[in-house]
């Protein structure tokens, strides 16, 4: 068990990342997903992470947003990765995994959809939401109409491993869109398609 503070979330959003693109973690359960997701936004230039979660309580809202700095008790032993979305988050996986691009990366934690949709509809950003579904759009159908994402404020979202992005959150997104796969697989790893649909909206 170990003591340790919770970055504060009092910063601006940056609107000037090297992609003006960010990124939207909605529920994502598996710590080692998450790290390796964090890992992947870094390594494409994109340092804006909205991380979405209904297990995050509304006391540690207020205490980020009250002082610059929220003290917090996490436990970074195995069982923690799987009380809350905070305890995800900052686990000793998630940090392994995202080989300490955790620490870079400019992270906003919501307690539901809806606060997340009010602060996105506040700073405009348009959401590309990644979907398997069939009434989505080809990812290199929708990159090839607009040639490379627009120059705009866009976030690229990414669900849950096994419910994927829900419903509240799919109605707000400016676009949807799958990764076109072969064979008989019906979904790829979260990180994985996170790996691709980073690549492939920032031109890397």
């Amino acid at each position: 068990v170990a003591v340790a503070l919770i970055p504060s979330q009092a910063h601006n959003y940056d609107r000037n990342s090297p992609s003006n693109l960010s990124l939207i973690l909605e529920d994502i359960q598996d710590p080692g997903n998450i790290g390796t997701i964090l890992r992947c936004a870094e390594a494409f230039g994109v340092r804006d992470v909205m991380f979405i979660s209904n297990t995050v309580t509304s006391n540690f809202l207020q205490n980020t947003s009250a002082s610059s700095s929220a003290a917090s008790l996490i436990e970074t032993n195995a069982a923690a990765s799987t009380c809350t979305g905070i305890s995800r988050l900052y686990s000793r996986v998630t940090i392994r995994a995202s080989m300490g691009a955790l620490f870079r990366s400019r992270l906003r934690i919501f307690k539901d959809v809806p606060s997340a949709i009010r602060f996105l509809q506040k700073h405009n950003i348009r959401v590309i939401a990644s979907t398997p579904h069939s009434y989505s759009t080809k990812l290199h159908d929708f990159l090839d109409a607009f040639g490379k994402v627009p120059d705009a404020c866009y976030s690229v979202a990414v669900g849950n491993e096994a419910s994927g992005i829900s419903k509240a959150l799919l109605d707000h997104s400016y676009a949807k869109v799958r990764i076109e796969m072969h064979g008989d697989i019906e979904s790829l790893n979260v990180a994985v398609a996170s790996g691709i649909l980073l690549n492939r909206t920032t031109g890397g």
